[in-house]
Order: C-alpha cells, then sequence, then structure tokens
C-alpha cells in the first residue's frame, strides 16, 4: 500500500473545490504535473520537485500592481455578495481564510489580513517586526486545524501584494503523493549547528539558510531584527527581502541577495518549484538547472554567514 503525505483536513478540502467551482478556477489549475530531479552522480543528497502549473503563471501581474487591491476586494465580498469564499469563518478572527484564485495546488489557501482599504496592514518586514510573534502563532494555529503549512514572502523575495498581509498555506503532500515520496526542505538531510543546537541547515543545499524550531518564534524575529539592521541599507528599500517556509522539521527562513519583484518564492525556495514555462523546459529541467534558477536570487552559504545575526 503506497504511503499518503497528504494531510489536509477533508472537511476543508471539500468547501475549497466548492469555493473553487462557485469562482472558476478549473481543475486543470490544481492538479499540476510533478517531478522529482535529483542529483544522479550522488554527489548531492538533495532533490526538488518541479510542479508545472501554467495556469498560475497566467495571474495578472498588472491587476496586482494596481491601486485596487484585490485582496481587500476579497474581504468585502465575503462579507457581501460572495460569503462563500470564507472558507473556515469559524477559525480566525483576525485572517480570512479563502481559496487563492491562482492556486500552486489543491487546497492552495490564503490567510488575509481582516483590515482594509486606508486600514491594510502592509507585509511585515525587517524594518517592522511588530506583533510578528504573536501572528506566527496565530497562523501556524490556523495552518495545524486545516493540515496545511505556512508560506509568506515578502517585498523583493516573490510578494506580488506586499500593501496587505497574507499568508500562503499550502499542502504540497499531495505533490509528494504524485511522485511517491518527500522531496525540497522536507526530505533533506538537516544537521545542527555547531554553536547552536537549536539552529540547522541542510549541508545538501547550497544557499544561505538557517532552519529554526517551531517553538522558538522570539528568535526569528530577533534574527530577521538583526539581519535587516546590519544588511538591510544594502536593499532599495532598506530591508532584507527574505522567505519564511514551514515544513515538517521547523521552519526555514531564506534571504534574497537582490531585490526582484517577481520572482521564485517561498515555495519555489524550499525546493517546489514552479518556474517551467512550457512543458518541453519541464521535461528537461535537472537539479542543476534548479540550483541555477535559484544562483540567480540566492546567496550562496560562503557568501553570507547567517550565524553572524544569531548574535
Amino acid at each position: 500500500m503506497n504511503k499518503t503525505f497528504s494531510t489536509i483536513n477533508k472537511q476543508f478540502l471539500t468547501r475549497w473545490i466548492y469555493v473553487a467551482e462557485q469562482v472558476g478556477i478549473p481543475p486543470r489549475a490544481y492538479h499540476p504535473q510533478v517531478k522529482l530531479v535529483r542529483d544522479e552522480t550522488g554527489k548531492s543528497s538533495y532533490t526538488a520537485g518541479i510542479i508545472f502549473n501554467p495556469f498560475r503563471l497566467e495571474r495578472p501581474f498588472n491587476l496586482e500592481k494596481s491601486e485596487r487591491c484585490s485582496l481587500c476586494q476579497a474581504l468585502k465580498e465575503s462579507q457581501t455578495i460572495m460569503p462563500y469564499k470564507d472558507i473556515a469563518p469559524q477559525i480566525s478572527k483576525n485572517f480570512l481564510i479563502t481559496a487563492n484564485l491562482f492556486p500552486y495546488i489543491i487546497g492552495s489557501s490564503i490567510a488575509i489580513s481582516k483590515e482594509v482599504n486606508e486600514l491594510e496592514r502592509p507585509m511585515y518586514n525587517t524594518r517592522n517586526l511588530e506583533g510578528l510573534t504573536s501572528e506566527l502563532n496565530e497562523v501556524f494555529s490556523i495552518a495545524d486545524k486545516l493540515g496545511l503549512k505556512v508560506f509568506h514572502n515578502s517585498y523583493g523575495a516573490g510578494a506580488s501584494i506586499p500593501n496587505h498581509e497574507h499568508w500562503h498555506l499550502l499542502d504540497f503532500g499531495t505533490s509528494y503523493d504524485q511522485v511517491g515520496e518527500k522531496y525540497g526542505f522536507d526530505a533533506a538531510e538537516k544537521v545542527s549547528l555547531k554553536r547552536n543546537k537549536k539552529i540547522r541547515i541542510m549541508p545538501g543545499f547550497p544557499f544561505a539558510h538557517l532552519i529554526f524550531n517551531r517553538e522558538d518564534l522570539d528568535l526569528i524575529v530577533y534574527f530577521l531584527g538583526n539581519l535587516g539592521e546590519k544588511i538591510g541599507k544594502n536593499y532599495p528599500c532598506n530591508q532584507v527581502p527574505h522567505t519564511l517556509s514551514q515544513g515538517t522539521e521547523g521552519i526555514l527562513i531564506i534571504p534574497y541577495k537582490i531585490h526582484k519583484e517577481r520572482c521564485p518564492g517561498a515555495a519555489d525556495v524550499a525546493g517546489h518549484y514552479q518556474g517551467c514555462k512550457t512543458i518541453k523546459e519541464f521535461n528537461n529541467v535537472t537539479l542543476d538547472a534548479f540550483f541555477s534558477k535559484m544562483g540567480e536570487i540566492l546567496f550562496k552559504r560562503d557568501e553570507l554567514d547567517l550565524t553572524a545575526f544569531l548574535q
């Protein structure tokens, strides 16, 4: 009997599929092709998942940059003409949980901060971390109840709507089911730092990153604040673009070496790469090609010693 990796709450998934039908998300949008890539020479144990989802690549970037906030609009619709958009109405007073109109995979949802228009709250960044510890606690609790994991982009690191705080809630267990095994961050070997046993890294992942325990949220916030204070001045907005990805074994934080408005985000750098634009590219992509793409936006480990920001 094959092992099932998906953890998504079945009742939630039923509601999610209903919402997808109501708002016109076609099944092809949340049943993408997935393949696993590895180093065939055996030099690296790291594996990555390549997800081919042309529907997600069709999302209108111009609308995302318009003055009209699509997340504010989703909030208003859920409270008026489209109440079904609120998939988990009792789960949080601070966030609307709704389907991502351009899903990564089945069940892809967004936790949208309920402030709207002039009161809307922009995404946290390394210059503004106020209240982040309690917010992380809440979004992780929400994800637990839904059987999902938390992923967060920041401005300059994959976030297309940075003016309104929101968190991606995803279940890549369904893609593990397709290829028959875990890959990426969830499958990678992890070792503890010599100077701080609470923090781990993936030896097979060649880019600067740290893995925190879920219980150490204050340490995550301290690290991000220190990162922003020491190198934020090197970026256009004086804050360090980075992603946060929840896995089965901790919280992965990855800073970006450049500020780029449209680029791979938290899911991609955690090993769920969705950048292939054609089926030919999907069929031919290799682990080396994945690492090469990540190298365009991420620091190599010897370029940035992240342990310096833990002190």
